[in-house]
């Protein structure tokens, strides 16, 4: 998944956070993926202007987005992390805070048990990848997948 954001301003930043948020979702419900800030969907590196204290805001966000999920996300399973990439100019120097910027999420190797994972603890919102985009779930793909995990779960003796 390719986005190509300003982060100089407010707007730029919830646009960013709520991409994060659908992205890892759907990333988790599905088999894992990487969302590369920086990259025009036609290849085009432009990178993002990321001083430090904005990595270190654009850390803080990965870790609460990852933390709100419901159920809990088990990072002794799933792993996730943040790259932040220098970009070189023609000559071959690095330019000054501007990096591309990899978030990366494993798959869930527990997902049929777990059935889906919400956005948060309000269970509103749930996402899966479809082609090269994020969908919002439908209700009833939702319920199915829970079925079959509760199914799994009985067949497993587990709760």
């Amino acid at each position: 998944e390719f986005k190509d954001y300003y982060l100089g301003d407010a707007d730029g930043w919830g646009r960013m956070e709520s991409a994060v948020r659908r992205t890892m979702n759907a990333f988790l419900n599905s088999k894992g993926g990487r969302l590369i800030f920086g990259l025009t969907d036609k290849g085009l590196v432009k990178g993002l202007q990321l001083e430090r204290p904005m990595r270190d805001r654009l850390r803080l966000t990965v870790d609460t987005v990852v933390n709100e999920m419901y159920p809990q996300v088990d990072m002794n399973h799933v792993q996730y992390g943040i790259k932040f990439i220098p970009i070189m100019n023609l000559v071959g120097q690095e330019m000054a805070d501007r990096v591309l910027t990899v978030i990366s999420m494993d798959a869930d190797p527990h997902l049929d048990e777990n059935g889906v994972y919400f956005t948060d603890r309000s269970c509103q919102s749930a996402y899966r990848r479809a082609s090269a985009s994020c969908q919002r779930m439908q209700e009833e793909l939702v319920d199915d997948r829970i079925r079959r995990a509760n199914q799994i779960r009985r067949e497993k003796g587990m709760r």
